[in-house]
């Protein structure tokens, strides 16, 4: 997928100061193989540990902090060998963005009905929070069943999924749907990738879990975009939520 968004930035007054573009390219994981991507990688890719990802995350709301709290030093107070807080960047993933999404809303309306339900590897299990009360198998068609039929008996009000290439097990992730079509709650689902030339089975599953979802969530205009112009889909259904940072309480340094 190739993206570019800008970023304006503006001063005090609104007068624009500059702009930034970004561009990323992103790959499927089972394209970027294909492509060598992964060749010349030394030792095995990094597992990261619960206490590993919370040191993570403790370092980088430390340095989310210092800038609120004015902790950090201002530009021309730095000097050569002075040590500023760690800034901490990733790891993000779906699992982290989850978490997030999971505190959040249990602080809002309380954690009684709310549980997530994470994506194993084939042959793989971890040490889940409470909050997990059930696994999907990735390869597994029944567990998919299997968690429909829990999500239903429980009665739960709303059902938020998170879509991602290569999270869900058969043909572009096709396993999903069987849990999709099964749910008799309303369906929520942010898409965090979306292909703007997807091959037949890739637009086929989107095309469906669109279809399936009473909301759908981007975090960009150009994914808005992709929808509604690759894909069809209504824009009345297509709702622009930016990526956010947590939410901490504003201190005036001076």
């Amino acid at each position: 997928m190739f993206s570019r968004g800008d970023t304006t930035h503006r001063n005090q007054h609104g007068a624009l100061v500059a702009r930034e573009r970004s561009t990323a390219i992103r790959y499927l994981v089972q394209e970027a193989t294909k492509r060598g991507m992964f060749e010349g990688q030394l030792g095995e890719i990094k597992r990261w540990t619960q206490l590993e990802l919370e040191e993570v995350d403790r370092l980088r709301r430390d340095w989310l902090e210092s800038n609120r709290f004015g902790v950090s030093p201002h530009f021309d107070e730095v000097k050569i060998g002075d040590t500023l807080p760690r800034r901490v960047i990733g790891p993000h993933t779906i699992a982290t963005f989850t978490t997030d999404l999971c505190t959040d809303a249990a602080a809002e309306y309380g954690d009684a009905r709310l549980f997530a339900i994470p994506v194993n590897e084939p042959d793989c299990s971890y040490d889940y929070p409470e909050r997990v009360r059930l696994e999907l198998s990735q390869e597994d068609l029944t567990s998919y069943e299997r968690a429909a039929e829990f999500l239903n008996f429980n009665g739960n009000d709303l059902v938020c999924m998170q879509h991602e290439y290569g999270i869900f097990g058969g043909i572009a992730g096709s396993h999903i749907l069987t849990l999709l079509r099964k749910l008799k709650m309303p369906l929520v689902t942010t898409l965090h990738t979306i292909l703007r030339e997807p091959d037949s089975d890739q637009r086929a599953v989107l095309e469906e879990i669109a279809h399936l979802s009473d909301r759908l969530i981007v975090m960009s205009e150009h994914a808005a975009c992709l929808l509604r112009d690759v894909y069809g889909v209504p824009g009345g259904k297509i709702d622009l939520i930016p990526h956010g940072v947590p939410d901490l309480p504003f201190t005036d340094p001076n």
